[in-house]
């Protein structure tokens, strides 16, 4: 992809993935194609071939969406886990660092104090939607 077409790319996928409905979100995938179909074919297509999977999303409300869409704490966790891991060069067992990722887990998880916006109404949501899955 050109540099310079990057942003605006990002902009009009940004369109369909936080659009409120899937009838607005339909309506921005036809917009990417109309605009980009001609240059980035193979991304486009990727989309529209993927829309029924894609859109499952628009099953749930919107403040489950964002969680379900992003992925930035478990990026930034496994950037953590790389951190912790990069500093060692050899490992003489599979055990050892079985044992460094559970110590720097333990770690992680004592500095994971941002609460997730609005858990209490998700974890609600979640419990309807999977009765059978989440627990409380």
């Amino acid at each position: 992809m050109v540099y310079k077409d990057q942003d605006a790319f990002r902009r009009d996928l940004k369109a369909i993935y936080k659009a409120p409905s899937r009838d607005q979100a339909e309506t921005a995938l036809l917009k990417l194609s109309e605009t980009w179909s001609d240059k980035y074919a193979v991304a486009v297509r990727s989309w529209e071939t993927n829309w029924a999977e894609l859109s499952s999303f628009f099953n749930f409300p919107p403040e489950s969406r964002c969680l379900i869409y992003t992925n930035n704490g478990l990026e930034s966790y496994t950037r953590q886990l790389r951190k912790v891991a990069k500093n060692k060069a050899v490992f003489p067992t599979d055990e050892s660092i079985r044992k460094l990722f559970y110590l720097a887990q333990r770690d992680i998880a004592k500095r994971w104090t941002m609460p997730i916006p609005n858990w209490a109404n998700i974890l609600n949501q979640l419990v309807v939607y999977f009765q059978d899955r989440v627990k409380l």
